[in-house]
């Protein structure tokens, strides 16, 4: 089961997922993003099974009766991954957020995020051979100006996660985080296409949803075949791997975005 599967590095991660031969639950807020995921992923992988379904993590009965499908439509779900997450659709200061906003952003994100851990972790204890639970973290700690909701969203990951390992001791279900790093979709990207400085680090730290994944999902399937293994991040890049390519951004001036061209994507 993939939330937030229709875009980005969600619908990356489904995509590796049936390379690699798995059977995949997709779930997206729009009805037609999910019909249209699911009819080309079947097209292209017809011995997996591929089922879909719309709706609003943010509300707990919707994830309940989406487990109950999942479960349902796959017979036994072994990993759930939390990928759903929104942000503002433009920059806004904190003091000028509305309240409203904070709203929508924290539910989706953290609730939402609550919501399917609970319901997975149910589901699992029930299953003869347990399952492990995946939560998307944000690429970093660093300070999220003008996106305040989104950075307290993520930044509370690691947490959940010490408090998950303690709670569900004991039991058949294994909790882990993922850290895709900074990856080129329109979420992360958000609000920074007139910032060079940080299109400067895109070009230094970014990569394409499907390069994430390919690294990613083969980590994700171990962990999901250990029966013990719980309170890992799967990382996509190790911090040495990060001050490497610091240390050597001078071979990925313009890799991305063109920034002596006002930062232009590259074609």
């Amino acid at each position: 089961v993939i939330t937030g599967a229709t875009r980005d590095v969600g619908l990356a991660l489904a995509e590796e997922h049936l390379r690699q031969g798995d059977n995949v639950f997709i779930h997206g807020l729009r009805r037609e993003a999910v019909d249209d995921v699911v009819r080309r992923f079947s097209d292209r992988f017809p011995d997996q099974v591929i089922w879909g379904m719309a709706g609003d993590v943010a509300d707990p009965d919707f994830v309940r009766m989406m487990g109950m499908y999942a479960q349902k439509w796959l017979g036994r779900i072994d990993a759930w991954i939390n990928s759903a997450a929104i942000t503002y659709p433009r920059k806004r200061r904190f003091l000028e957020t509305k309240p409203t906003e904070f709203a929508r952003v924290m539910n989706m994100n953290l609730l939402g995020l609550l919501y399917g851990t609970q319901t997975a972790s149910l589901i699992m204890r029930s299953q003869n051979q347990g399952g492990h639970i995946f939560n998307v973290e944000a690429s970093d700690n660093a300070p999220t100006p003008q996106f305040a909701a989104y950075g307290a969203s993520k930044a509370s990951m690691p947490q959940i996660l010490k408090t998950l390992v303690v709670e569900l001791q004991g039991t058949k279900v294994g909790v882990h985080n993922i850290a895709p790093g900074l990856a080129l979709t329109a979420l992360q990207l958000a609000g920074h296409w007139s910032d060079l400085d940080s299109l400067r680090v895109f070009n230094i730290l970014a990569e394409k949803p499907e390069t994430i994944a390919k690294s990613l999902v083969p980590q994700i399937r171990r962990t999901a075949c250990s029966r013990s293994n719980t309170g890992s991040t799967i990382r996509y890049m190790s911090q040495s791997q990060v001050l490497w390519r610091c240390v050597t951004s001078a071979w990925r001036v313009n890799r991305w975005f063109t920034i002596w061209n006002g930062g232009l994507p590259i074609q």
